[in-house]
């Protein structure tokens, strides 16, 4: 698997990744929760798409947008980095975090008709978060808000 997988989450275990049907050859469902403040649990399980080829069709594979679930594109190295909406039937708000996962940059509400119009990080981001239109602007998230990916931790 990524880089991101061993370097990141050596804890886990085979037993935290399943597959979707509708996405079983495009993205890996890890169980990871999406955290702000630490204490606080964000009701996201984390899509991680596995490959280039799965990071370009992202979440256009879905007709709604899948409740309970946010996109989270991981790259090798810090990079400014730029999305568009191709294929998208829905809105999205998408949001840039550096390697200690602050937030650099955010666009949102982008619309899904948006395409060929892209969207680019101002900072360096090594991941890329995709979540329902106006959600960060509900959870209060800002340019520096730290988040965190975590395990499973329901057992």
């Amino acid at each position: 698997m990524r880089k991101f997988f061993t370097d990141h989450f050596k804890t886990l275990h085979s037993r935290y990744f399943v597959y979707l049907s509708i996405f079983s050859m495009f993205c890996a469902v890890i169980l990871l929760s999406l955290f702000y403040p630490t204490s606080e649990k964000i009701p996201y399980s984390l899509l991680i798409p596995p490959s280039e080829q799965a990071q370009s069709i992202g979440m256009s594979v879905f007709n709604t947008y899948p409740k309970g679930y946010a996109m989270l594109f991981v790259f090798d190295e810090p990079d400014n980095l730029s999305f568009w909406m191709k294929d998208m039937k829905f809105d999205l708000d998408i949001i840039w975090l550096d390697e200690n996962r602050r937030i650099v940059w955010f666009e949102d509400n982008v619309r899904a008709d948006s395409f060929p119009q892209v969207f680019s990080s101002a900072d360096p981001a090594i991941y890329v978060l995709e979540i329902p239109a106006g959600a960060r602007e509900k959870l209060g998230w800002n340019i520096n808000t730290r988040l965190s990916f975590r395990g499973n931790q329901n057992k």
